[in-house]
């Protein structure tokens, strides 16, 4: 009979990688757009081995941001130029949506990694991705308002 050695099967080391919290996350999707804390969601995944949930992480991120745009331009264009309310509050429901399918994907995870004795991430990386993302998010915005005015210019 082979002995069982907890030595051997189990690592008492911390991880050497750092995780982003869900409340990072979701700061992150407030602060700045959906693509933020989808690319601190892909980043724990991708650090936590599950290639194929950090790729669907990025590719649904990038639909709901298009999805943001469009209507954030519809908003601002067509219905009310001053629509920043209802620009703050979309963005919102999206992180708070985010935050309700953050802590159903990775709670156990990062709470396993956490208990491991695993490092949370720092928040000026988070904030660094985030303020990338949001200066990409308003170049997009812009560009998509100024191929909607010169639309409506040319064609009305």
């Amino acid at each position: 009979m082979q002995e069982l050695s907890v030595e051997k099967n189990f690592s008492t080391e911390p991880p050497d990688y750092r995780l982003y919290s869900s409340g990072q996350m979701v700061v992150a999707t407030i602060l700045c757009s959906i693509m933020s804390g989808g690319l601190l969601l892909a980043s724990n995944y991708s650090k936590l081995g599950d290639k194929k949930s950090a790729r669907h992480t990025v590719y649904l991120s990038i639909a709901v941001l298009i999805l943001q745009l469009i209507i954030s331009a519809y908003v601002l264009i067509w219905i009310n130029p001053r629509g920043n309310a209802f620009f703050v509050g979309l963005n919102v429901v999206i992180a708070v949506c985010f935050g309700y399918m953050v802590d159903k994907w990775q709670a156990n995870q990062y709470g396993w990694h956490r208990a491991q004795g695993g490092l949370r991430n720092s928040n000026l990386n988070a904030a660094t991705l985030c303020l990338f993302t949001l200066c990409i998010f308003f170049a997009l915005l812009f560009l998509l308002v100024l191929i909607s005015i010169a639309y409506f210019f040319f064609f009305y």
